[in-house]
């Protein structure tokens, strides 16, 4: 195997007719553009799948609250209560985005501070 570099088989037709220096031209110009393709590809993130609801402050009805955790999760009274008296806190993981906002206006309605944090995709 010798160290030089050769065309794959048939692109010699391709080829015919064009100057070395418009070859090296035109295999810059591929090089070139594969580049910026790979870059844009490596520097676009999807966006997140996943979402997570965090109760950051109570307010000032515990009660309130208490209720809302309830609607919201299902939670019987004693671990609603619980959840409530442990924020910051998660409460629900791992929402879709209209799910999540849909959760957290119930809660803030509820006179609790929350926030919408992306959580670990599906």
């Amino acid at each position: 195997m010798s160290g030089r570099l050769t065309a794959p088989p048939g692109s010699d037709v391709v080829l015919k007719g064009i100057t070395t220096m418009r070859r090296i031209v035109l295999l810059c110009i591929c090089f070139a553009a594969l580049a910026v393709g790979c870059s844009s590809q490596k520097h676009s993130q999807p966006d997140p799948a996943a979402f997570d609801v965090v109760i950051t402050a109570v307010g000032q009805s515990k009660i309130l609250a208490i209720k809302g955790v309830r609607e919201v999760t299902g939670l019987g009274l004693k671990n609603a209560k619980d959840l409530v008296e442990s924020a910051p806190v998660t409460v629900r993981k791992d929402l879709p985005k209209a799910e999540a906002e849909d959760i957290a206006q119930k809660l803030r309605g509820s006179g609790m501070t929350v926030e919408v944090r992306v959580g670990r995709s599906r």
